[in-house]
């Protein structure tokens, strides 16, 4: 494992081939054989295929797809991922029976689950049921809202379907078919930057939304493209990175971390770049404390700083989106001044908040459930409070508790030193990719908690998870194999 792979290989391809076909079908092939296509090539391709991975990676590019493909301002048009219709109100999506191919998969391999957080998530689950029980005994739920559910549950048993499905090496396979997309959402990005438009514009231009933002008294474009798999790269890029197994050259990480980082800044989200910027500070805090990391560091630091002014001084649309962006950002001041709007481009924390709390404050304890109350005043970009009206104080100290149980946890076994010896201390990685989660749900929109409003970000979760896991069992895997070596 300390051999370098190739970073782009015939499965690359056959991704990117595989995606230009999506494309193909969504928008020009009659919208029966689109579905032919999704429902039954690309279902019966995934489940019988010996490299989940793969199929993996080409389902998270879908639910994240380049330059906001596949958008649609209608819930039933055609334009979009194929969807069967079952009644005038109610349709099943192919993006949501993606982790059903995977339930079923695990279900019939043989192989032991190990999953080290499976208790935590057992204890989830039976509060879930428990919310879900204590919904329909005291409150009315619009009976579309139990498939949303169920689609949700299928989601987060993904937990346990790649935890059993993925090993380490697979999990290293996927992450190559999704790092070249980091460089293409940037390219994307400045793209945007000179033509004012996003790559969905020249498929569906109805589909393509102001990518002007003038809250706060100046513009600013507000382009972003497969940002939640460009998050996911920014972690697992730091965690190769950092380890002590080498995986992929140094120099490539060093741009993907770079790529990341522009094109979250370049995005003008205050949330995201302070969850990045957060994230940086407490990995790059812990790691400056381990004497051989300081020169990783440094030499990160510099090849950032190159590239920067290297980009800022040839591209003038890139720097003056950068100065923009940063003018954004330091708008947090207000709110440190006491303007909720945070001199009028936060809205979220004013107007639209109140209507929220007044529901929440009628059942402060255990909130509303999954009550029809819940779904009409829910409001996934204000997230604490989205919480609160789920499951009401209780569910939202257990959330946290959580989040601060997984952190210090994953801090522990980057001490431990069956994992030491073979990844060093990398996966504080993943705690720092969890604050960054956390960041965004506190500040954007809704990323903790029982329900997520979009696909992508439930996969980038267990992603996450999965990965975590995965290296962890690789770790002790390896120093037993030593000590039988040894003996």
């Amino acid at each position: 494992m300390n051999k370098n792979i190739k970073i782009w290989n015939r499965e690359n391809t056959a991704i990117l081939l595989l995606l230009l076909l999506s494309v193909f079908a969504v928008y020009y092939l009659p919208f029966v054989l689109s579905v032919l296509l999704f429902f039954v090539v690309f279902f019966v391709f995934a489940f019988k295929s010996k490299k989940d991975y793969f199929w993996i990676a080409f389902f998270f590019i879908l639910l994240d797809p380049p330059g906001n493909l596949f958008r649609t301002v209608e819930k039933f048009s055609f334009e979009q991922l194929p969807f069967i219709k079952v009644t005038s109100f109610q349709a099943v999506f192919f993006t949501e029976i993606i982790p059903f191919i995977y339930l079923l998969k695990a279900l019939l391999k043989k192989r032991k689950n190990k999953f080290v957080f499976k208790n935590d998530f057992i204890f989830l689950f039976i509060y879930f049921l428990f919310v879900l029980i204590y919904t329909w005994i005291n409150f009315e739920m619009y009976y579309g809202k139990y498939y949303q559910l169920l689609v949700i549950l299928g989601y987060w048993s993904l937990l346990f379907s790649l935890s059993r499905l993925l090993s380490h090496s697979d999990i290293i396979k996927l992450d190559k078919l999704l790092f070249p997309f980091v460089f293409l959402a940037l390219f994307l990005q400045i793209v945007g930057f000179f033509t004012g438009t996003e790559l969905i514009s020249f498929f569906n231009p109805e589909a393509s939304k102001n990518i002007v933002s003038t809250s706060g008294g100046f513009e600013i474009y507000r382009i972003i493209s497969n940002i939640v798999i460009v998050l996911y790269c920014f972690i697992k890029a730091l965690f190769y990175y950092f380890s002590k197994t080498k995986i992929f050259p140094s120099r490539y990480l060093i741009i993907i971390i770079i790529s990341s980082i522009l094109s979250i800044f370049l995005s003008g989200t205050r949330g995201w770049i302070v969850g990045m910027f957060l994230s940086l500070f407490v990995l790059f805090f812990m790691f400056l404390q381990i004497n051989f990391k300081i020169k990783r560091i440094a030499s990160l630091l510099f090849a950032m700083l190159i590239i920067l002014f290297t980009v800022s001084f040839t591209i003038p649309q890139v720097k003056n989106q950068l100065i923009k962006s940063y003018k954004r950002l330091t708008t947090i001041k207000y709110l440190l001044e006491g303007d909720p709007t945070a001199g009028g481009t936060l809205v979220r924390l004013t107007e639209r908040r109140y209507p929220m709390e007044e529901a929440f404050k009628q059942k402060p304890y255990l909130g509303w459930g999954f009550s029809n109350t819940y779904f009409d005043f829910d409001d996934h970009h204000i997230g604490m409070l989205v919480i609160l009206l789920n499951v009401g104080i209780i569910g939202l100290s257990v959330f946290v508790l959580f989040f601060l149980r997984w952190v210090y946890k994953i801090w522990k076994y980057s001490k431990s030193d069956y994992i030491n010896q073979v990844l060093g201390n990398s996966l504080v990685v993943f705690a720092a990719g969890l604050i960054f989660i956390f960041t965004i749900h506190s500040t954007s929109h809704t990323m903790w908690g029982f329900y997520w409003p979009y696909e992508s970000d439930r996969l980038l979760f267990v992603l996450l998870f999965v990965s975590l896991n995965a290296a962890i069992f690789y770790s002790n895997n390896n120093l037993n194999n030593q000590y039988k070596n040894w003996n």
